[in-house]
């Protein structure tokens, strides 16, 4: 399992912890939920593939590190090391 691979799965188990006690970065806790789906649906695809739907979940449910940081911080490496890829 790839580095983003084991990134996504532990950034959707964090999401969905947060999903179940509060509401967060705007979302309620349905929309956290469907997140860490496909946070999980990303795992399994290639690391291109995977890096590539990170970034349209970035864009769909917004890219603010600090805002992550508290939720999720799987969630900023997954971003960090996305950004390093594309550099």
């Amino acid at each position: 399992m790839s580095n983003i691979a084991q990134l996504l799965e532990q950034a959707a188990i964090e999401v969905r912890q947060c999903a179940a006690s509060a509401t967060r970065v705007g979302l309620e806790s349905g929309e956290l939920e469907q997140l860490a789906d496909r946070l999980m649906q990303a795992a399994k695809l290639p690391a291109d593939h995977a890096a590539a739907s990170l970034a349209v979940l970035a864009r769909v449910f917004g890219d603010d590190r600090d805002v992550w940081a508290s939720i999720s911080p799987a969630f900023v490496a997954l971003m960090d090391a996305v950004r390093a890829g594309a550099q």
